[in-house]
């Protein structure tokens, strides 16, 4: 069995700013003379991200919280590209059904407080990435996406930002107002 080193780098003051707060060292050093922002560090997709989280946004999360609505599941489940080359998509009705006769719906109190259109997501994502090589067969989807939504490790809209960062890293367009 490998054995794990730790490896301890000490670092002086001035570098750990420069590392944290990289944009401002770099404005003094370099003579730069961009407007100051009230951060100072890079983040990664910040520009998409900005795009993505306009007022249509913000109007669709202050009136169905960081949730999937139904048909807002089902437009994103439309565009997964299934890894085994099928064109499936279930709807909201038809993973509701399902998992009924599965015996996982309703879901019942969670710490995620899943909604329907967060099954139909999940249930279809993981029928796009993982059946049928990881996960033999449909009901082990179902399943899946019934696991993850009611994780008792998750949180309140786990499933919708999750799925929010990946649409800003792969700077996804939404109208908004079509789901609102």
């Amino acid at each position: 069995m490998a054995k794990l080193r730790m490896v301890v780098i000490r670092q002086d003051a001035e570098s750990h700013d420069k590392n944290k707060y990289g944009r401002e060292k770099h404005r003094e050093n370099h003579g730069h003379e961009h407007e100051k922002r009230k951060h100072d560090y890079i983040l990664p997709y910040e520009d998409e991200a900005t795009d993505f989280m306009d007022e249509e946004f913000e109007e669709y999360v202050e009136k169905h919280g960081y949730h999937f609505t139904e048909t807002l599941a089902e437009h994103i489940s439309k565009k997964m590209v299934n890894a085994n080359g099928a064109t499936h998509s279930w709807n909201a009705a038809q993973v509701k059904g399902a998992m009924e006769s599965l015996g996982l719906y309703p879901l019942g109190k969670n710490k995620t407080e899943a909604t329907l259109g967060d099954l139909t997501y999940l249930a279809n994502m993981y029928y796009a990435d993982f059946y049928p090589d990881v996960l033999k067969d449909e009901a082990s989807c179902l399943k899946a996406a019934y696991k993850i939504a009611t994780d008792p490790d998750g949180y309140k809209g786990m499933v919708f930002c999750r799925w929010t960062a990946d649409a800003i890293g792969l700077d996804v367009q939404i109208e908004w107002k079509k789901f609102t």
